[in-house]
């Protein structure tokens, strides 16, 4: 991985005491693919995990230098096939995701830090298209075990500076994560958990698939068992909330929360 300048944390801002913040995601809502069905979930719901769902910026997006021309463009191609945007939107957003990597508006894989970041990204972006703003909030006893799980990426920079939440977040339910090595997230979703022991355990999601606290702490707790079979990484739930409408009030000013 391309290390960049050094990050400075946006200030904190109150927020929901028990939480940390766990930075921006831009994402669409997901169409519930044909494997999902019978397993509760509603016809379009929304997730931070990009295994599911179209959550920018993703992988293929990130600059590395060791990557030839030719690699360049295969990943281009796929990300136009695996999107639907042409080619000259992937290639332009390329340029932003590289701008906000060096201001430090975007930390390693996927964590914007400011709705700012999200503007510059909507720019280039498709408008007719859904996109809503998440941001993530991760209970603060488990933080230190967070980072024991992982490792030195954008989420865990973010979570060690312990800022709470922006205050201007609407809560939209918990999402059971388990980040890939401090990277991007899976979700319980991805791993068919909905359908198999979420039924036995009496589990059912709300109507933007996302659950209770209470439930979202049990699944995670299933989903670190061995006999769940489960992604081997470290789960935990997560709070989605729906910044959408700070987007357009961030100004011009220096980095913040909110």
């Amino acid at each position: 991985m391309m290390e960049r300048v050094p990050w400075s944390p946006p200030s904190p801002s109150d927020g929901l005491p028990d939480l940390l913040f766990g930075g921006y995601r831009l994402v669409l809502p997901v169409a519930r693919p044909a494997a999902f069905e019978g397993m509760g979930l509603p016809e379009s719901f929304l997730t931070a995990s990009p295994c599911i769902g179209t959550v920018i910026p993703f992988a293929k997006l990130l600059p590395n230098s060791e990557r030839s021309s030719e690699e360049v463009l295969n990943l281009r191609r796929v990300a136009c096939m695996e999107t639907g945007f042409a080619e000259e939107v992937i290639k332009a957003l390329e340029s932003v995701v590289a701008g906000l990597l060096d201001s430090g508006e975007l930390l390693w894989g996927d964590v914007l830090t400011t709705p700012r970041s999200a503007e510059a990204l909507l720019a280039v972006l498709p408008r007719d298209r859904p996109w809503r703003l998440l941001g993530l909030g991760l209970p603060r006893r488990l933080r230190e075990e967070f980072l024991a799980w992982n490792g030195t990426s954008g989420i865990d920079r973010l979570l060690e500076c312990g800022l709470d939440l922006p205050s201007d977040g609407r809560p939209l339910g918990w999402e059971p994560l388990g980040f890939e090595w401090g990277g991007w997230p899976h979700s319980w979703l991805c791993n068919g958990l909905p359908g198999s022991w979420g039924r036995e355990a009496g589990i059912e999601t709300g109507d933007t698939g996302l659950l209770t606290r209470v439930q979202a702490e049990r699944c995670a707790e299933w989903c670190n068992r061995d006999e769940a079979q489960a992604e081997p990484v470290y789960w935990a739930p997560w709070l989605l909330l729906d910044f959408t409408g700070a987007l357009g009030k961030s100004g011009g000013g220096g980095r913040t929360a909110v």
